[in-house]
């Protein structure tokens, strides 16, 4: 019985992880609104969303912002730390 709850669990979580990636890759009809913009032979690609125009990267299923649709850096400032100090050697 534990077992079956593990692999239960394990398969929803997977699932939910390739939702994303599905309705990018195809299968779905919001597939159109992303195009392959490179892709390497280490799996990492790159797509635009063409209604945004933002950049998305990433490996398998987990897709990052990369740029704005300006062409600008996509900056997530939550994930810098304030304290951070650059210190100059």
């Amino acid at each position: 019985m534990l077992a079956f709850l593990i692999i239960l669990i394990l398969f929803c979580t997977i699932k939910l992880n390739m939702t994303h990636f599905e309705l990018i890759r195809g299968g779905n009809q919001l597939s159109k609104r992303f195009k392959l913009v490179e892709e390497s032979f280490t799996g990492v690609s790159i797509y635009i969303d063409q209604r945004t125009g933002v950049e998305y990267g990433g490996y398998g299923s987990t897709l990052t912002p990369l740029r704005n649709p300006d062409g600008t850096l996509f900056v997530d400032e939550s994930e810098i730390d304030q304290d951070y100090e650059h210190k100059e050697k």
